[in-house]
């Protein structure tokens, strides 16, 4: 970038969509997190497992409970 470029902020307003749905969907949101270096990856692949994967799923319901279980018996 030349040193006498001016940087400004442009307000956009988004409208109500007319028509259709939105193409966001986990794969992309993955996909964009591949894409940013080493922790993106880690980032992608756990997301992946707990997200996306079944076991991971289940996996993760079981770390979640056990963190409630032990935060309920910490406050009691």
């Amino acid at each position: 970038m030349p040193r006498d470029a001016v940087v400004i902020d442009s307000r956009y307003r988004f409208g109500d969509r007319a028509s259709g749905s939105s193409k966001l969907n986990a794969d992309i949101v993955l996909s964009v997190l591949r894409q940013c270096g080493l922790g993106g990856k880690v980032a992608s692949g756990t997301l992946h497992f707990f997200w996306i994967n079944k076991a991971g799923r289940a996996v993760g319901f079981v770390l979640l409970a056990a963190i409630f279980a032990i935060v309920i018996s910490i406050a009691a």
